[in-house]
């Protein structure tokens, strides 16, 4: 009978999850051990476990810290952070005695980052209490990082302390609060640790020096970047170059792109350039027109890419001179820098329609997007119309999507023929061609879309731009209004077929509760499993999953069968989130199958590691790698990550953004 009872509690708390419920504490004791005899489906006793926090009560409070004794490592430090939750004085007492506690360091280390979320109080103590006292310096570098990261103020005295320790992790921490506080008699350290010979160590130093500033912080990182020492740790050091800011800082690096005979350190430079150009164009752009007449290929990309961003004027006409480069890299750049700035002189267009029969994939995609900036021209359409017969997907993708902006009567018949003949992502995009161009929507059924196209008869005209916008409004509209919209798809995106790659985070942030049952990881990861489960039969798919480092599901696309399907959900289930937030890494991973067509990246934190952890830097080394594969990337945000970021990641890249932080979900 005891045992019926018990699965019935279990049973009601899971169909009542409400945080506001104060259930019994010895009901919920008891729910608890009957979840924790469910061996396939541990997350519940993590959920459970938050739903005790929430009592806010300190017998609710000692329980917890009780079950921190005795339940296993997986739930363990669940259960410490489902204290953070309680509100209780018995809670915060606890924690602050696990913070101490010499028995578990892991335990302890847990304690302390769930104070570090805490109020002003919790982090006074980890400050007054434990940061002096800790005989730990790894711990001491844990609190003193998280205390920076909160915005602790009177700091100082730690960070120099730090930083003159002979433990490297400890230090490093000391030296990354030196930059960002600007210590000026912490300056000397950081200068005596760019040659140490600890990598990670001597990077942490370089970071300090840009953090602090300066042209001879900014000039003694690029001495760093010529000496030997640095060779394999080039593109993190010069990845701080990125930083500068003032005139001043800007300058050093102008100075090393003009004279310096290293083709790789001037690489570096101006790759920062093109990132700072978007900041301070008025200190770039100079620099940039110069740079673009090298005779070297990847300074002429990189110097393009910079102006285009400036928009420097009369850009334009630089670029048609460099469609006749003998260099088929610098064609190419100069057809895509003209599809971003539009206003193209008219002769040009006889020189992108050579273009478009190029050899080159690259050269044939930015050729059309150029040409989408002539829309009234027969030429040009013949030419778009052509190459949706292209041997790549990508080119009749690029061709597909050009005809929404030509908006051609004609441009019908060659989309149904492509959601007849095609495959993956360009019948996706098909599809949604003729939604913008009509304004209808009958998705994927063919027979729908010809029996509509017979029944308007030979003097069907299309809409305009604006009369199919309204159209496609109203019927979203009218959908609200009566009840029936539906997130489909992954977080409201439609999953197009084809090959699509999915990204989740895993850092440890991941641990956070996203509701009262569920953790970030668990609400997404069950989230994605579900998509995958409900993927078309034409759709290939992996999964990727990132925190400091990446991890790939399988060594290329698979089909969506029921198995591999039920095998993804089920190393899904396997994974412990814990670790940076490595977002490069794992895009470029994901960018690095040739089967990809879509990819799907889900984050709820900042870059944190990885060669590329600026924002403007991720965005710019991304755009450069994808310009010619056409990946449709799509983002989706939460917890405290910055949501503009991914949204321009998702805008360059042709794909959608959903912010989880607000509005539940909607899609940008």
């Amino acid at each position: 009978m005891k045992c019926v009872l018990a699965t019935v509690l279990a049973i009601g708390s899971l169909l009542a999850p409400c945080a506001s419920q104060q259930a019994d504490l010895e009901a919920e004791l008891l729910t608890l051990e009957v979840l924790r005899q469910n061996l396939l489906r541990p997350e519940l006793v993590n959920g459970q476990l938050y739903l005790i926090a929430q009592i806010n009560s300190n017998d609710a409070a000692k329980a917890l810290d009780k079950l921190v004794a005795k339940l296993p490592e997986a739930h363990r430090y669940i259960a410490i952070r489902a204290l953070g939750l309680n509100e209780s004085e018995e809670a915060t007492k606890a924690l602050q005695r696990m913070a101490k506690d010499r028995g578990d360091l892991r335990v302890r280390r847990q304690a302390i980052r769930v104070l570090a979320s805490g109020d002003q109080e919790d982090l006074d103590f980890l400050h007054n209490k434990r940061l002096k006292y800790e005989s730990d310096l790894r711990v001491r570098a844990l609190i003193l990082e998280l205390l920076m990261n909160r915005g602790q103020p009177n700091l100082d005295k730690a960070f120099l302390t730090a930083a003159k320790s002979k433990d490297t992790v400890y230090a490093g921490v000391g030296l990354e609060g030196i930059g960002k506080q600007k210590i000026k008699a912490g300056l000397k350290i950081i200068h005596g640790a760019l040659g140490h010979q600890d990598v990670p160590y001597r990077l942490a130093a370089y970071e300090a020096l840009a953090s602090y500033g300066g042209e001879r912080q900014y000039a003694a990182i690029i001495e760093g970047l010529q000496d030997s020492i640095n060779v394999v740790v080039r593109p993190e050091i010069g990845a701080q170059l990125q930083r500068a800011q003032t005139a001043d800082e800007v300058s050093a690096v102008i100075s090393h792109c003009m004279r310096s005979k290293d083709l790789g350190l001037v690489t570096l430079c101006v790759e920062a350039l093109v990132v700072i150009s978007a900041k301070q164009p008025q200190l770039c752009s100079d620099a940039l027109l110069e740079l673009m007449r090298s005779p070297e290929d990847k300074i002429r990309s990189l110097s393009i890419e910079g102006l285009v961003k400036i928009r420097h004027t009369g850009l334009q006409y630089f670029l048609v001179d460099l469609l006749d480069h003998s260099s088929a890299q610098t064609r190419s750049d100069a057809a895509w820098g003209l599809s971003q700035l539009g206003d193209i002189p008219p002769e040009t267009e006889i020189k992108l329609v050579k273009m478009a029969s190029s050899e080159r994939p690259s050269i044939r995609i930015q050729a059309l997007r150029a040409l989408r900036w002539f829309p009234n021209s027969d030429l040009a359409y013949l030419v778009i119309n052509d190459c949706l017969e292209d041997e790549l997907w990508a080119v009749r993708a690029t061709a597909v999507a050009s005809l929404e902006l030509f908006r051609r009567d004609e441009s019908l018949k060659p989309l149904f023929w492509l959601m007849e003949n095609e495959a993956g992502r360009v019948r996706s995009d098909a599809i949604k061609a003729l939604e913008l161009l009509t304004g209808e929507n009958f998705g994927a059924s063919m027979h729908t879309w010809k029996s509509w196209y017979a029944d308007q008869g030979d003097t069907y005209t299309l809409p305009t731009k604006e009369q199919a916008t309204a159209m496609i409004n109203a019927r979203k509209n009218r959908s609200k209004h009566n009840g029936t919209i539906a997130q489909s798809g992954y977080h409201g995106i439609a999953v197009p077929s084809g090959g699509v790659v999915f990204i989740l985070d895993i850092s440890g942030s991941m641990n956070s509760r996203f509701s009262p049952t569920e953790t970030y990881y668990q609400h997404f990861s069950n989230t994605l499993a579900e998509t995958v489960l409900a993927l078309k039969p034409d759709t290939s798919f992996n999964i990727i999953l990132f925190s400091s480092g990446v991890r790939v599901w399988k060594s290329e696309l698979v089909e969506s069968s029921e198995k591999n399907c039920l095998e993804a959900q089920a190393w899904l289930e396997k994974t412990t989130p814990g670790g940076a937030t490595n977002i490069y890494g794992a895009l470029t991973t994901a960018l690095s199958f040739d089967e990809a067509q879509t990819i799907f990246i889900m984050t709820d934190g900042s870059p944190s590691a990885g060669e590329f952890q600026m924002p403007e830097s991720i965005l710019a080394e991304i755009d450069r790698i994808n310009r010619d594969r056409f990946i449709q990337i799509n983002t989706i945000a939460a917890g405290s990550i910055r949501a503009e970021f991914l949204a321009d990641l998702a805008a360059t890249n042709g794909g959608k953004a959903v912010d989880m932080r607000k509005n539940k979900g909607k899609v940008e």
